[in-house]
This record gives structure tokens, sequence and C-alpha cells, in this order.
């Protein structure tokens, strides 16, 4: 391998570490920030406060939250109850190779046990730039489900 390679591996190395500890940060930000326009209730439980800007798609098993707009890929949360508490309660945030001129793949998932059930969310998007996902965090934060 040459030495360029070798820097160049280095320097996307260096880039992903800084990456990661810029999102490391933004999982302690505080999500007061995060405005809500109305409440949704499911058929199993599952009450989510859906945020300012988003429209909710009733699913099976929860809540599709999608961006509103005409956006190429908009930004989705979806949000699942479950009746057990099973799933660990870490946020995991994936950042894939960029698709296209829209950017890469930006996830986040994160679950929290709500009484003897647990409520997950996972949120998807595609952008050039790290994207925040405060919102996702904000609505599992304040999320709730009936008979858990």
């Amino acid at each position: 391998m040459s030495h360029f390679s070798t820097q160049l591996g280095q320097m996307n190395v260096m880039l992903i570490s800084a990456s990661l500890a810029i999102f490391v940060a933004g999982c302690e930000a505080d999500t007061s920030s995060v405005k809500f326009e109305g409440e949704e209730r499911h058929a199993d439980g599952l009450v989510i406060k859906r945020p300012v800007g988003f429209d909710a798609k009733p699913q099976p098993n929860g809540f599709e939250l999608i961006e509103s707009g005409e956006r190429r890929s908009p930004f989705t949360i979806s949000v699942h109850l479950t009746r057990d508490t099973t799933h660990s309660s870490s946020a995991r945030y994936t950042s894939g190779e960029p698709e296209g001129s829209g950017g890469a793949v930006h996830t986040f998932s994160q679950s929290k046990s709500y009484g003897s059930c647990s409520i997950s969310v996972f949120s998807r998007v595609q952008r050039k730039s790290q994207p925040s996902f405060l919102v996702a965090k904000a609505v599992l934060e304040h999320a709730s489900a009936s008979g858990c």
C-alpha cells in the first residue's frame, strides 16, 4: 500500500471519529426546543405527540411520522409499541455511503421501557450534512402507552 493510501485511510478514520464525536455530543442535547402540534393515539395503546412539520400515518404496530412538504427524501420517524421490555435503551446511529446527489443515508434508533412494554423509534434521513435526531429523541421522550 502506498504512503498516500495510508494517509488517506487515516484521514477517513479521523473524519468518521469526528462525526461520531459530534453525534455523541448531540445525544445529550436538550430536546425542549422541539415543538409539538398534536397528539396521536393508536388502537394498541401507544400515545405520541406529533412534532410541528410532520404528518402522522397509522401503521399496524404504531405510527410513521413523515416530514411535511415536497421533499425528495423526507425525514421519517417510525414509533412502535411492543408488549415486552427486552429492548435496549441505548441509542444507535449509522451513516452510510453517499447515495447519489442526496448524500448519505443516516439512521437513528432507540427504545425505552414503559411499564411492561417497550416503545421504540427508528428514524431515517438522506442528507449531505450530519443530521440532528433531536425530533426523534423528543418523540420517544414524550411517548407513552396505556395498558402497560
